[in-house]
């Protein structure tokens, strides 16, 4: 690293809750894994052993920064959660989530790069972090309180500018798909690190900075900045068109005929507004305050929260609308993941393999009090609500465990031995990049294959199926792998020469974009507001560059980071036993109509995954990382652990 250090602070903070003492670590010494998710990693390998679950009080907990949060830099203000994660089944391994807002700046200016939590207290606490001043308080008249109810009485027993990260009772519970939550409705949604912060008794973490973060070059960074916003998005005033990602993620909240939209145009009960994290120029969420003071407020609603359940739709007659909202405000009460009910436990009832009277809820399937109170009997694990809260895969496999309950599983979890549900994504969105990609990508993390993919599908730059939208297709896909064909197999759903380079390219976007806290919808490098519609591949590069004031230029410099963090990972599994068989689907997969009309097939995946495994540098035989690749990412250290601890004989 620079003689002088900029974008990091320099030090993390480790909190062990079972001695109750603190410490610090040198942020320098994890300078070759970038920030974020890379840190976290690596922190996870050096810490944590390979038998340890997610709620064990050995599991450490870590929350990491990146040089960009804090800072003006557009789209960087990411926190990544990561540990073993107590949703995965049947192997709970290592995962990571990531949410924005304000708690990740906010630990910045307090003078901390990340918190690092080991260990268990015997009594509920809460740590309270105001700049070098870490205390451990007892929380024992928090415990037991919602997610909105914890966050008011701290903003009371301090004031509003404090940044609180916390658990709901779900949480408290260990409810597989616990969520960590900040603010009205920034999660880590993923992983279920709000039951892991349950296990430890960690109620909330506190944080309020009166610092800084420093930047290498601060006029470069604005101008970069300007620079970037200029290619995403217009304001309200400007005779251009706001960029189409502005107001929420996935659109459903701002269309013609949307029941809160509505009421929000007419100014009648309803107000209605963007948001987004800290210095973001697109604001892809929706905030939302109902006058009438029906419902709190909530900051940003986008992804899955956006998505009327068809239920809803049916018995309460609204698109997206109040009961809609009020689902999504108990889940954020409750500490409970939205993408939990809306993709795994609704679809029992749709299909039928639960039905209300089961978990004694004496209403019907959509109504507000169907929702609320499925939502607190699996929070609470009330009845039948404890094995929902063990997880879809567990409730399907195991404790309904019929021939059709265990083929539904297979059919959502991508991988043998892993939960990584994929919704159909490869098939129906995203077609060989999406089934190659979600195969060797560990852990319920298909957002790595969905987050690049949309830099060269997204129709909300240019109209699909235009010539306009080939034509860009094509641009990116000379500009990024050296022929238009990667865009044209891409179109034809090809599992082709491309679609590994493609997978390989998504994972690395996902990688870095993690590491140095930016967001998956930050993309410059397609634009709605230039003639061809490509904007600057390297603009992202340049702004943590302009931060940190290290030069990171081409993209084979940018790959050998992304290469190590993903190696990194990769080891981690392996020393749980992982090889190329968890790089394999169910076969009930080949076999689905909408997986083969899209001509999925096992020949064109082996070779996919074969290919994938060259460029990568894993065996081809086994799926286990190379002793040389390992070596030439400089993870000699890991190689020699693998082999020497764990006795894994590493291929050369």
């Amino acid at each position: 690293m620079a003689d002088q250090l900029y974008g990091y602070t320099g030090k993390l903070l480790v909190v062990d809750l079972s001695t109750g003492e603190t410490s610090t670590l040198d942020t320098t010494q994890y300078a070759p894994y970038l920030g974020a998710r890379g840190i976290g990693a690596r922190l996870h390998w050096e810490m944590v052993g390979p038998d340890v679950k997610g709620t064990d009080s050995e599991n450490v907990l870590t929350f990491i920064t990146s040089p960009t949060t804090g800072t003006p830099c557009p789209g960087g203000q990411k926190t990544c959660v990561s540990g073993v994660s107590p949703h995965m089944y049947p192997v709970e391994t290592y995962l990571k989530s990531v949410f924005g807002g304000m708690w990740g700046p906010e630990l910045k200016y307090a003078g901390w790069d990340g918190v690092v939590v080991k260990g268990a207290s015997e009594t509920p606490v809460y740590l309270l972090i105001r700049d070098d001043n870490v205390e451990i308080r007892d929380a024992d008249d928090l415990w037991g309180m919602d997610t909105q109810q914890v966050q008011h009485v701290l903003w009371d027993r301090f004031d509003d500018n404090y940044r609180i990260a916390t658990i709901g009772p779900a949480g408290e519970n260990l409810v597989s798909d616990a969520v960590i939550l900040s603010d009205d409705s920034n999660c880590a949604g993923k992983g279920g690190f709000g039951a892991v912060m349950g296990s430890k008794k960690l109620k909330a973490i506190v944080v309020r900075g009166s610092g800084s973060v420093s930047i290498a070059d601060p006029q470069k960074l604005l101008e970069l900045s300007y620079q970037a916003q200029r290619l995403l998005t217009r304001k309200e005033t400007e005779s251009e068109p706001s960029h189409a990602y502005r107001g929420s993620l996935f659109g459903p909240l701002s269309t013609e005929g949307n029941d809160i939209w509505k009421e929000g145009q007419e100014g009648t009960n309803v107000r209605t507004g963007l948001a987004g994290c800290m210095m973001c120029p697109i604001a892809c969420g929706m905030s939302i305050k109902f006058k009438d003071g029906a419902y709190e407020s909530t900051g940003h609603i986008m992804c899955v929260e956006c998505n009327a359940e068809p239920e809803e739709m049916v018995v309460e007659n609204e698109n997206w609308g109040r009961a809609a909202f009020a689902r999504l405000k108990e889940h954020d009460k409750m500490g409970y993941s939205v993408w939990a009910m809306h993709l795994d436990i609704w679809p029992l009832f749709t299909y039928g393999i639960l039905k209300p009277e089961d978990l004694e809820i004496d209403a019907p399937v959509g109504s507000k009090k169907f929702a609320k109170e499925l939502v607190r009997k699996i929070s609470y694990r009330e009845g039948l609500g404890d094995e929902l809260a063990k997880g879809r895969a567990h409730f399907l496999n195991e404790f309904i465990g019929t021939d059709a309950t265990k083929l539904m599983y297979q059919m959502q979890a991508v991988a043998t031995g892993q939960s990584r549900l994929t919704y159909n994504y490869g098939a129906n969105f995203y077609g060989p990049i999406g089934w190659l990609g979600a195969s060797v990508s560990r852990g319920r993390d298909n957002d790595q294959t969905w987050a690049f993919s949309n830099t060269i599908t997204d129709p909300r730059i240019v109209a699909p199926a235009s010539e306009a939208y080939n034509t860009l297709q094509q641009a990116l896909a000379k500009q990024l792998w050296g022929s238009e064909q990667a865009a044209i197999d891409s179109t034809n759903r090809v599992l082709g020469d491309y679609t590994a380079p493609q997978a390989y390219t998504a994972h690395n976007f996902k990688c870095w974009v993690d590491s140095v806290g930016s967001c998956s919808q930050f993309m410059p490098h397609v634009s709605m507001y230039t003639d061809d519609f490509m904007g600057d591949w390297s603009i992202r590069r340049n702004l943590y560059s302009a931060v940190t004031g290290l030069a990171i230029d081409s993209d084979e410099k940018e790959n050998e980071y992304c290469d190590r963090i993903w190696m990194l990972e990769r080891a981690i599994g392996a020393r749980q036993g992982q090889d190329k068989e968890d790089d394999w689907l169910f076969d009930c997969i080949f076999e689905d109509d909408s997986y083969k009309n899209f001509g999925l097939n096992r020949e064109d995946l082996r070779r996919g995954i074969d290919q994938y495994y060259g460029i990568r540098g894993i065996d081809v035989e086994t799926g286990l990382p190379k002793r040389s690749t390992l070596e030439r990412l400089g993870l000699a250290d890991v190689a020699d652990r693998l082999e020497g601890e764990y006795g894994i004989a590493l291929p050369a």
